[in-house]
C-alpha cells in the first residue's frame, strides 16, 4: 500500500506480511519495521496501530502519513 505523506510530500509504502505478524514501512529513507504483532487497532480516517505484546511495542501510521513506533 502507498500513500503520499502531506508532510514530506514523500511517498510512504506500508508491506504487511500477515503470516509473519510483521509490518514495514518506509518513508523516504528512513524505515520502520515491526514484528511479532498480536492486535492491530484502526481509527478509520485517522491511524492505523499495530501492537506488540512481549516485548511492548507499538508502530503508529496516520493517514497524512505520520510514522512513529515506541519500543
Amino acid at each position: 500500500m502507498s500513500l503520499r505523506s502531506q508532510e514530506l510530500g514523500d511517498p510512504l509504502l506500508l508491506t504487511l506480511w500477515p503470516s509473519l505478524g510483521r509490518v514495514d514501512v518506509r518513508l523516504g529513507r528512513s524505515y520502520w519495521a515491526l514484528q511479532g504483532i498480536t492486535s492491530v487497532e484502526l481509527y478509520p480516517g485517522v491511524e492505523v496501530l499495530f501492537r506488540r505484546d512481549d516485548p511492548s511495542a507499538f508502530l503508529f501510521v496516520s493517514v497524512k502519513g505520520r510514522v512513529a513506533l515506541v519500543a
